[in-house]
């Protein structure tokens, strides 16, 4: 019979492991092809967050010495073992660690270094230090998945009193496909620009630093927020946040997400570029902004101009000329038929990739084959 709190904690404990298990690989693919900054290398550090929802919404499998109730650590050494190394799937070479239990009779269970884990503290501290940890974990989460919901909220209702009471000035109507980009001047925010929205996207420049930018560092602050509205920057940012927010216990989220919004913030600086705004303005514009005090709103989704001080001289290099990789991309992966193969490697490899998991490399193979099946013949190509 299996308890809720060992089925809640092998899920938190082995979605870590799904997110590491999926870092390694990613970073794998990157080191070996030295992929330069841009989208393909954003979508590429986004798949260890797709395969965290997807390891935990299979849950644990009915073979699991959970549901039997079979302990790990009662069992004599050789009922237990533990496979490393690479398996050859049809993605190629993916590094996995599986284990199995064998019961007293022979039967064979799965087990993941989740349910070892949650087995030794029950067994040195006993049954209660699960349901602490438990505890523990979840109430981080809705702590700080519901301090950000919160703050959005609030900072939307702040921002649209502003329209309401007549205290927002529009500067600019940029008009985008099929949504239209309402650019305003606000007293009621101060610090960096910063836009958001979804189907009614704005962009907001607060008056401060209206006040110490000319008109051409303006057209070129707005051709950077623009860049983020266009590549729908700040919904992927929410997203992430609010999943890191559930799982702040995974050693690596944070450092990762900070990562990916550093190089989104060089990309639309780039982008901004392309659409014709001057280097030397936009360089210009943020070496500005960097005088004025920085107050962001915790926890509110907007994509910010000017965000952190640390990456201020390397996008202040990048504008210049600078290239943000020192090194350029080896293996071919300049070219549109290598990315192609590669991305669909990687794919698969992340998701099936284990580290001691509820799922072994073969069942995550079988799972994800599944998986492309059903999307096949639901958009009708089988």
């Amino acid at each position: 019979m299996i308890y809720l709190d060992q089925f809640l904690f092998n899920l938190l404990i082995n979605g870590a492991l799904s997110f590491l298990a999926g870092l390694m690989m990613v970073m794998f693919a990157l080191t070996i092809f030295r992929v330069e900054t841009s989208r393909w290398k954003i979508l590429l550090l986004t798949l260890p967050f797709i395969k965290i929802i997807w390891d935990i919404s299979r849950g644990i499998p009915d073979t699991s010495s959970l549901y039997y109730g079979v302990d790990p650590i009662l069992l004599p050494p050789y009922h237990r073992y533990l496979s490393v190394g690479a398996a050859i799937s049809h993605f190629g070479p993916v590094p996995y660690l599986s284990l199995k239990l064998i019961g007293w009779a022979g039967e064979l269970y799965s087990i993941s270094l989740a349910d070892i884990f949650g087995s030794w503290l029950e067994h040195i501290f006993g049954g209660w230090v699960i349901w602490t940890s438990l505890t523990i974990m979840l109430t981080g989460s809705v702590y700080f998945v519901t301090k950000r919901i919160f703050c959005w909220i609030w900072f939307e209702v702040k921002r649209r009193r502003e329209f309401r009471v007549g205290g927002a000035q529009i500067y600019q109507v940029y008009p985008l496909g099929f949504r239209i980009i309402k650019i305003y001047v606000s007293s009621e925010f101060s610090g960096s620009p910063f836009t958001g929205g979804l189907l009614r996207p704005y962009i907001c420049l607060p008056r401060d630093a209206i006040d110490i930018l000319d008109s051409k560092e303006i057209s070129a602050v707005i051709a950077h927020e623009v860049a983020h509205v266009r590549g729908f920057d700040w919904v992927c940012t929410f997203a992430i946040k609010l999943l890191g927010d559930f799982f702040w216990f995974v050693p690596g989220y944070r450092w990762l997400s900070r990562k990916i919004e550093r190089m989104r913030e060089i990309l639309a600086d780039r982008s901004a570029v392309i659409q014709g705004a001057t280097p030397e303005y936009l360089a210009n514009a943020l070496l500005k902004l960097k005088e004025l005090q920085l107050r962001p709103v915790l926890g509110s989704a907007y994509s910010a101009f000017f965000k952190e001080r640390a990456l201020l001289s390397v996008r202040v290099r990048a504008l210049m000329g600078e290239p943000c990789d020192p090194r350029p991309s080896r293996l071919g992966w300049s070219r549109w038929y290598v990315k192609f193969p590669v991305m669909i490697w990687v794919f698969g490899s992340v998701m099936i990739a284990t580290l001691g998991g509820n799922y072994a490399v073969a069942d995550n193979q079988a799972s994800l084959g599944q998986l492309i099946a059903w999307l096949a013949q639901s958009m009708g190509w089988v």
